[in-house]
């Protein structure tokens, strides 16, 4: 059931994907226009992480699937393995959210940059085992290390705008009053 801090769900994932689209807009098109293509990130990673931890609604497979389609418009990732793996981690990461508390900007960063890793290699697994060739498990790997590193930078910046749109506490961790 749906707490009385947050207003629609429906609005607050439209506004959500918004922000993705903003943000993919800047980071897959401008960046590497500019010759920046090495910081080219995806904020959908930290919307799920953020998504998982502070919501954990019945409906967010569905959402993470509107998530991925929409970074799909800007990227060559695969919606549908972007999904799959989303999925995955938002039910692992509801079992573990009373386990990780992501409080501040350090944590937010280590938690974000070792579910990226995680990613990543169940990305690079998926993705060797579709193709036959092991050589995408290593090239998921290194990309996960080096992508991480500017996901995980970004997250606290992520964070602080969705904890603003979902309207949930600085630390949605403390008990309700």
């Amino acid at each position: 059931m749906m707490s009385s801090r947050h207003s629609s769900p429906f609005m607050c994932m439209a506004k959500t994907i918004s922000i993705c689209i903003a943000f993919d807009l800047f980071f897959m098109t401008i960046l590497p226009l500019l010759s920046l293509k090495w910081m080219a990130v995806s904020i959908t990673q930290i919307v799920i992480i953020f998504l998982s931890f502070t919501i954990g609604y019945s409906w967010l497979p569905y959402g993470i699937l509107v998530l991925q389609v929409s970074h799909g418009l800007f990227s060559l990732e695969g919606w549908a393995l972007g999904t799959l793996i989303g999925t995955t981690f938002c039910l692992i990461m509801i079992r573990l959210k009373a386990l990780v508390q992501i409080s501040g900007p350090i944590s937010t960063i280590l938690t974000t940059y070792i579910i990226q890793l995680f990613w990543c290699l169940m990305a690079g697994v998926l993705t060797s085992l579709k193709n036959h060739d092991w050589k995408f498990f290593q090239l998921f790997f290194y990309q996960g290390l080096t992508y991480g590193i500017m996901t995980a930078l970004i997250s606290p910046v992520v964070f602080y705008l969705l904890r603003k749109i979902w309207l949930v506490p600085t630390n949605p961790f403390d008990e309700e009053s």
